[in-house]
């Protein structure tokens, strides 16, 4: 019994870790910093350079997580300039 809860144990780490397409996985800081310089480059011209300074200063441990602090961003920046 302890041999099946085991090989399922071990089955499900395994499948885990190497299953493709999971794009939410931990960032390294190399990863995170791509991440950062490739959204401000797109962002130039429409974000103001506050928002470039926030989208640089991100700490995030997944890409979703990026992304989302990302678009808090932009929305915010957004709304700032539809006010003005």
């Amino acid at each position: 019994m302890i041999r099946i809860i085991l090989a399922f144990i071990v089955f499900g780490l395994t499948f885990g870790l190497a299953a493709p397409g999971c794009s939410d996985h931990q960032l390294s800081g190399k990863d995170l910093q791509e991440l950062k310089k490739e959204e401000i480059k797109n962002g130039q011209g429409t974000l103001s350079p506050e928002a470039q300074f926030q989208i640089g200063t991100i700490q995030a441990n997944s890409r979703s997580e990026f992304e989302e602090k990302v678009q808090q961003i932009k929305d915010a920046d957004g709304a700032r300039k539809n006010q003005g």
